[in-house]
């Protein structure tokens, strides 16, 4: 997975994509909630670790521009915080935050939540896959409902639809 690390520390960063390069990921890195929010912009990502205090913009609101931004193009964000109050996991989630660690990172942990929204993202993907072929196979299947299979000619389905439209169309407006 290309997984985005996103944290003002270059020691978090750095210790961050240890733990993800040894399962086997491709990292890259932002600074701040901005930088993030373009390198989403413009790259694909399919995870992203980040800071929730940053400079700039903070890792929630970057996160609720992201949401906006990709709309239905999910991918896993996991947030990195020094803060265990409630206020602070309700804000990360409800902005569309998906897990919440706490810093002083536990390198295990932070592999264990990587593992469970790869499996999540990867459903997805699946699911996604899943879908585009239905919306193909629908296609031919209105094809083949709509022409004749030995000539390609229009069939009687064709002619009645076509007509249909033909003659709503060529009514005169009231």
């Amino acid at each position: 997975m290309k997984i985005l690390v996103v944290d003002d520390s270059k020691t978090i960063r750095m210790l961050v994509a240890e733990c993800l390069k040894t399962l086997g990921h491709e990292v890259a890195y932002a600074e701040n909630g901005a930088d993030c929010q373009q390198y989403v912009t413009d790259h694909i990502v399919d995870l992203i670790v980040m800071d929730v205090e940053l400079p700039s913009l903070n890792g929630v609101d970057a996160t609720e521009a992201i949401r906006e931004i990709k709309k239905d193009d999910w991918f896993p964000i996991i947030f990195l915080t020094t803060h265990s109050d409630d206020n602070t996991f309700a804000n990360g989630i409800l902005a569309g935050g998906d897990v919440h660690l706490l810093k002083l990172l536990n390198p295990i942990r932070l592999q264990l939540n990587v593992i469970a929204m790869e499996r999540i993202y990867l459903m997805r993907q699946k699911l996604f896959n899943a879908q585009k072929t239905l919306q193909h196979l629908n296609l031919a299947l209105e094809r083949l409902s709509l022409f004749d299979q030995l000539t390609s000619l229009a069939n009687r389905r064709n002619f009645d639809n076509t007509f249909e439209r033909q003659f709503a169309g060529a009514k005169p407006p009231l």
